[in-house]
């Protein structure tokens, strides 16, 4: 009688068992998998955004600066590609937005990479009291990425206040 029972216990798992445990732990992976490249692109996209606003900053700074050290020689108006100013260190230069290869220039050399497309407009008023003129720069900048998720687009403004007329 023993020997009957013990011929009749069941060892391992049935083939409907280990099927059904295949294809949970398998839509557990896929879940999981789809997870992890949504969370690295979501990365890139951040990182990507990051170097965009970091390099337009950094070029709008620049310009800032310097224009608002500067006499402004530009007609009032907008918007207009070409701010002509006239430093006090290097005399009279142009900063302007090129159309054709969407860069930014100061002085006829781009100050933008090759991977980033800025376009953007300069909008002049000068007023006689006080003896001032006003300056807004607005740029549009799309950084070029290899992967979709690598590409982004930036605006930016920035008011200036010429300290001299």
């Amino acid at each position: 009688m023993e020997l009957e029972i013990i011929k009749n216990k069941k060892n391992g798992f049935t083939l409907i068992e280990l099927i059904v445990a295949v294809g949970i732990f398998s839509i557990v992976m896929l879940a999981a998998t789809g997870l992890t490249l949504s969370l690295i692109k979501s990365y890139r996209k951040a990182l990507a955004m990051q170097r965009t606003q970091e390099t337009v900053r950094y070029v709008l700074e620049a310009a800032t600066k310097e224009i608002r050290m500067s006499r402004i020689e530009s007609n009032t108006g907008g918007p207009v590609s070409t701010l002509t100013v006239d430093t006090s260190r290097d005399g009279i230069i142009d900063y302007s937005f090129n159309t054709n290869d969407k860069r930014f220039y100061r002085a006829g050399q781009p100050i933008t990479p090759d991977n980033l497309e800025v376009t953007g407009d300069f909008y002049l008023e000068k007023t006689t009291s006080p003896r001032r003129a006003y300056i807004t720069i607005t740029m549009q900048a799309v950084h070029k990425g290899t992967k979709t998720e690598e590409q982004s687009k930036i605006y930016l403004q920035s008011s200036i206040s010429a300290r001299s007329y």
